[in-house]
């Protein structure tokens, strides 16, 4: 990516894009229509954009980078809830 400029989504096909801001998908086709992703879906597909436009991604590689960093997440942020007073 270019110094200076921050990257704010992805053009999947002619009328459709992948915000990262807001994790939706979003159609211009004359009236724009668009579908918030959850976190799980947003975090498989920004990882295939990133990591699988010249490539292909294994199956091992979206286990350690997608799966179990959801899942430690996830696993944080119960245990915090947990012990919480």
């Amino acid at each position: 990516m270019t110094k200076g400029y921050k990257l704010l989504g992805y053009k999947l096909a002619d009328n459709i894009f992948y915000c990262l801001h807001h994790r939706e998908i979003i159609a211009l086709r004359g009236t724009r229509t668009q579908v918030q992703l959850r976190s799980t879906m947003a975090c498989l597909l920004e990882y295939l954009l990133a990591h699988g436009r010249e490539r292909v991604v294994s199956d091992e590689e979206l286990m350690i980078n997608v799966w179990e960093k959801i899942t430690f997440a996830r696993l944080r942020s119960d245990y915090g809830r947990l012990f919480r007073r």
